[in-house]
């Protein structure tokens, strides 16, 4: 084709124009989100407290152990708490306590599979 009859097979189309609800489904649109208020900015202001608390714990606990380990002999936190797991295993009670943990762990799984909709 030469470029003669392009321009005259272009001139002789008609012009495209939008549907007539395009125009104002759009402007709709356009408004709706200019009314959406912005988005909730986190409260870093009032989380910032708890996290500084948090990084000190975990310093602490880890200066601790630590310190345990200098010395050679288990700091008295996980000496208590070997302490409390071997009277847990031997005493009655270890069926109930295993038993409350497995439900625990059925309850958390099946919550997961329904908010996940596997």
């Amino acid at each position: 084709m030469k470029d003669e009859e392009i321009d005259r097979s272009l001139a002789a189309e008609n012009p495209i124009a939008p549907s007539p609800g395009f125009l104002a489904s759009v402007m709709a649109a356009v408004r709706d989100e200019a009314a959406t208020p912005p988005p909730i900015v986190f409260p870093w202001v009032r989380a910032l407290p708890g996290l500084v608390a948090a990084c000190a714990v975990l310093v602490a606990w880890a200066a601790v152990l630590l310190r345990g380990a200098a010395t050679s002999a288990p700091p008295p936190a996980l000496l208590t708490s070997a302490r409390w797991l071997a009277s847990l295993s031997s005493g009655p009670d270890t069926a109930w306590i295993l038993a409350a943990a497995l439900l625990l762990l059925v309850a958390v799984r099946g919550s997961l599979r329904l908010a996940h909709g596997a």
